[in-house]
């Protein structure tokens, strides 16, 4: 037989293999693909995928040669360095794996799944911060890569599960996973005392799956975690205006709006007192005042402070969604209608605006 026809049957041998690897059929693959590279032993993709396949079987010593040699003929692709790197990072071989990775950067600087794997890697090295560094909208579309995030997350947790399915309908099977490690990331942020940020992190999974379960709960104790930090600061130092702001944002945020006034009037009058403090009608009070006072069914008194209090950046989101609720609770639905849909051009979803009353309105009106 000629090099050129043992080149097309190892070809044709590890196709097959690799179809094989991918129905679930480990052991049949890498006898497939052992054939192939006998029959070719320069044959790169069938050196790479018999690696692959044994890694897959934890014959990671076996697998380690074959990648070698498939490295040593297509030393410049990118992609058989990553999926290097995902076998030794699966034998936990993870400076190799590190390695591997930072090739891949080197000859494709916009490969996300090497940037993911290589966080990965540093994080089952040990490194818990790591994880600070992956976004959830992010996270590379493979459902490989998502499989090993949450098994480091599984393992963070010692074995307990994360609640990220909602069992009340169907999600999307990779929002699956971003609610996952949402839930995760909420929960170590509470640990942190991070309250606020845990509650942001629930009201993303919201968006993502309006009235999931285990984020609504898990945003109620937060909530009530993050009130209770404001309520101590302020007992212990019941002077400082600006905890008394912070507890009226935290009792705005739990939908108490009767105590939120008290404590913005308690900062006023502080403030009062000490006239060359910073005044307590900067843009950001004024929209936790126009919040304050719709809650209380002061409409007119809330558009008028959510116009006082816009300004450019994000905060405009939040100054377009209070004005559309004072349209709204005028019923002035019309005119709503502009707001609404400009706070759904302009919003950014790492703001944490509630937009209850905007998807009940719009379901409503359809």
């Amino acid at each position: 037989m000629s090099d050129t026809e043992r080149m097309v049957d190892a070809e044709s041998l590890a196709r097959k293999g690799i179809r094989m690897a991918g129905q679930g059929k480990s052991s049949e693959a890498v006898a497939c693909l052992e054939r192939a590279v006998g029959s070719a032993p320069d044959h790169a993709f069938g050196q790479l995928h018999l690696g692959m396949a044994l890694s897959g079987l934890g014959r990671f010593d076996e697998a380690e040669e074959h990648l070698r040699h498939a490295l040593a003929l297509k030393p410049e692709n990118p992609a058989f360095h990553l999926f290097a790197g995902v076998a030794r990072f699966d034998s936990g071989h993870y400076d190799e794996a590190g390695k591997a990775f930072d090739r891949v950067m080197a000859l494709s600087p916009q490969n996300d799944l090497a940037q993911g794997y290589h966080a990965l890697t540093r994080w089952a090295a040990g490194n818990r911060d790591v994880a600070d560094t992956l976004i959830p909208d992010e996270l590379p579309e493979s459902t490989a890569f998502l499989a090993r995030l949450l098994i480091l997350i599984e393992l963070d947790l010692l074995g307990r599960h994360v609640d990220y399915v909602d069992h009340s309908g169907p999600a999307p099977i990779l929002d699956r996973w971003r609610i996952a490690y949402q839930l995760w990331r909420a929960g170590l942020d509470f640990k942190k005392g991070l309250f606020d940020l845990a509650a942001m992190r629930t009201e993303m999974i919201m968006e993502l799956r309006p009235g999931h379960p285990a984020a609504v709960a898990f945003q109620k104790t937060c909530r009530d975690s993050a009130r209770a930090a404001a309520e101590r600061r302020v007992a212990e130092s019941p002077d400082k205006p600006e905890l008394r702001i912070d507890l009226a944002a935290q009792l705005a945020d739990n939908e108490v709006y009767d105590e939120a006034a008290d404590q913005l009037n308690q900062a006023d009058s502080l403030m009062a007192e000490t006239p060359d403090e910073k005044p307590t009608d900067s843009s950001m009070v004024l929209r936790l005042r126009a919040r304050i006072a719709f809650g209380q069914g002061r409409i007119d008194e809330a558009a008028l402070y959510t116009e006082q209090g816009a300004e450019p950046g994000f905060s405009m989101a939040e100054t377009q969604y209070y004005r559309a609720l004072c349209h709204l609770a005028k019923g002035n639905r019309h005119s709503a209608i502009a707001p609404l849909e400009a706070l759904v051009a302009k919003v950014c979803w790492a703001v944490p605006i509630r937009l209850r009353e905007y998807r009940t309105w719009r379901t409503a009106t359809r």
